[in-house]
């Protein structure tokens, strides 16, 4: 089986500068988009930094569970920062819906835990992920799976929007109720 780094460009976020500025960096909590708050800062000066394009899988370098994703239109063009690895796989060896789903599976996770250093907030170090063994099925397969994986994830995503709507009409119900007793 062919490692990630022989698949992928496996790349290492930046810092951002202490400088405010117009450049958008993503942080490990903006890969959650209920907690997404995009710093912006000067551009940055390293020469590995890489924005973030369509066929981009950004994982955290750092926590106790591997979460992949693919980058939505808010981060595309943003810049990964340290705590997160940009992956850029060769989308004609490797599906990136594929990858992440691949990525997030439990079995791997453990895998890439077992390389972690650091106590309290164990880090993920990029040459286990970079030797990170991959099966490559065709492409069609790869697709296939890649699909189905975006597909929870999309169902996922509009249940927690669902959830958090019904949410808020109940509220607005039950305060409405109350301003009827009041008048």
């Amino acid at each position: 089986m062919p490692r990630l780094a022989e698949l992928a460009l496996i790349v290492t976020g930046v810092a951002p500068p202490s400088d405010g500025g117009g450049v958008r960096f993503i942080q490990m909590k903006d890969l959650d988009p209920e907690r997404r708050q995009l710093v912006r800062r000067a551009a940055p000066t390293a020469g590995r930094a890489t924005p973030v394009e369509r066929g981009d899988v950004l994982v955290p370098s750092r926590g106790e569970r591997t979460l992949a994703i693919r980058p939505d239109s808010e981060l595309l063009g943003a810049f990964p920062s340290l705590d997160v690895y940009l992956v850029r796989p060769d989308e004609g060896r490797l599906d990136p819906d594929y990858l992440a789903a691949f990525l997030t599976l439990p079995a791997v996770g453990a895998s890439l835990r077992t390389s972690t250093a650091g106590a309290s907030l164990p880090r993920i170090p990029k040459e286990a992920l970079s030797e990170l063994e991959v099966p490559t099925p065709p492409m069609e397969r790869q697709r296939a799976i890649g699909g189905l994986a975006a597909c929870a994830r999309e169902q996922a995503l509009l249940g927690t929007r669902l959830r958090d709507a019904e949410a808020r009409l109940t509220a607005a119900c039950i305060a409405s109720a109350f301003k009827t007793i009041e008048a």
